[in-house]
């Protein structure tokens, strides 16, 4: 009996906890039913940051400040891809093909985004 007691007192106050916790944020933790767009979740991006949390310690050495800032923009741009339905190698390949004679001024145009 003991034990069942101090059990469901433990649970009271975890339920209390969340309880308050979802009170104090209440705003936010249903903005995305204001919005058509927005996800209940963080699913999608957590899929396309899992390769770099099960690499990062292939990442360690980049060699520079300079390298681990290129391959982290190259990982941006190939999930940004991939969620917007692109496939990457072949967007990659059509990108570093037109960026030698693109104009600077629109360059966000390659940008791998669905319009």
């Amino acid at each position: 009996m003991v034990v069942r007691s101090t059990v469901l007192k433990r649970r009271l106050r975890l339920g209390r906890k969340a309880f308050g916790y979802a009170l104090r944020h209440w705003e936010a933790l249903v903005r995305y039913t204001e919005n058509g767009v927005l996800l209940p979740d963080n699913d999608a991006l957590e899929r396309q940051i899992r390769p770099l949390a099960l690499g990062r310690s292939n990442w360690l050495f980049a060699g520079s400040a300079r390298g681990a800032r290129a391959g982290a923009t190259i990982y941006s741009l190939i999930g940004t891809a991939r969620l917007n339905g692109i496939e990457p190698d072949a967007w990659l390949e059509r990108t570093l093909e037109q960026w030698p004679s693109y104009p600077v001024n629109r360059v966000n145009e390659l940008l791998p985004l669905t319009r």
